[in-house]
């Protein structure tokens, strides 16, 4: 009977905070949706992980029923895409699922939620991505140093796809990172983290990122065709990303050993301010250490 009373209480209280989020999000012009989104499936995943999958699809509903009264359309397709990402995560928290399931399953959703939105629904949610590209052009066209081809911008609208993964990856942490957090501060277990220095990019991943990053110039020697073109200069920036992910990795474990704790800050900052020649120095610093021994023999001494 207890344990009745406490679900029942549980479930009110839960739905009773994303009605509130909701009616504060519309009084606030939709800013919460966006800008504190991962916060959203916290709630169900909450209830979920205490009290089972079976009895938070009841709490779910009820969450959908209190945001298509309180709320928008567009706030309810959102709040679904959150209560999926809920539900899965607190599945996976009651099977004790890795951190990498959980994380994976959130950028899934995630990302799934956001293509939806931006390119099969764009319409009903008020997005225009050629009119966003197009604006970036003509900012570019301002600027004497670059010259706007035929290339350029067809690379710049198959860059959107790539933006919105980002996106959705980073979404994802925060969403990952909050669960945990709010795990620990309820004493709900979870599993510890996988130790930072266990993580490497698998080395024939790395042969095959290494091979990628060449894709644009054989494309461009080997055909004219723009969108060709266009799709290596793709596969080379997911290749790259391979590099530049074990490079973080890699300057993480760096810091302590040369006592400089915000090294990957640093790391970061010389990126952003120089790009070229920083992707350069990720690449061979990632290539040594996925392909070779490298981390053993500088940080470790083996």
């Amino acid at each position: 009977m207890r344990k009745s009373v406490r679900q029942i209480t549980d479930g009110a209280m839960m739905i009773a905070i994303i009605g509130l989020f909701v009616i504060i999000n519309r009084q606030f012009l939709f800013i919460l949706e966006t800008y504190a989104a991962f916060l959203m499936p916290l709630p169900i995943l909450f209830y979920t992980v205490k009290h089972g999958l079976r009895n938070a699809w009841v709490v779910a509903f009820g969450m959908t029923i209190i945001s298509f009264i309180l709320g928008t359309p567009q706030s309810l397709f959102f709040m679904a895409s959150a209560l999926a990402n809920g539900l899965a995560y607190g599945y996976g928290v009651s099977k004790k699922k890795a951190n990498e399931w959980l994380l994976g399953i959130t950028i899934l959703i995630t990302a799934a939620t956001m293509f939806l939105t931006t390119y099969a629904f764009a319409a009903f949610f008020g997005y225009n991505v050629m009119e966003e590209v197009g604006l970036i052009i003509e900012y570019l066209k301002t600027l004497d140093s670059i010259t706007i081809d035929a290339t350029l911008t067809a690379t710049l609208y198959a860059m959107y796809p790539m933006v919105i993964l980002l996106t959705a990856v980073l979404q994802s942490i925060l969403t990952h990172i909050s669960a945990i957090l709010l795990m620990k501060r309820l004493k709900i277990a979870v599993l510890p983290m996988r130790p930072l220095n266990t993580m490497r990019v698998p080395k024939p991943m790395g042969w095959i990122a290494l091979a990628l990053l060449f894709s644009p110039f054989f494309a461009k020697a080997l055909t004219d065709n723009i969108d060709l073109q266009v799709t290596a200069n793709l596969v080379y920036l997911i290749a790259l990303m391979v590099f530049l992910f074990d490079t973080f990795i890699f300057l993480s474990l760096a810091a302590p050993v040369v006592k400089m704790k915000r090294l990957p800050t640093i790391a970061l900052l010389l990126y952003l301010i120089l790009p070229a020649p920083m992707t350069y120095v990720c690449i061979i610093i990632g290539a040594l250490d996925i392909l070779t021994d490298f981390r053993n023999r500088v940080l470790y001494r083996r």
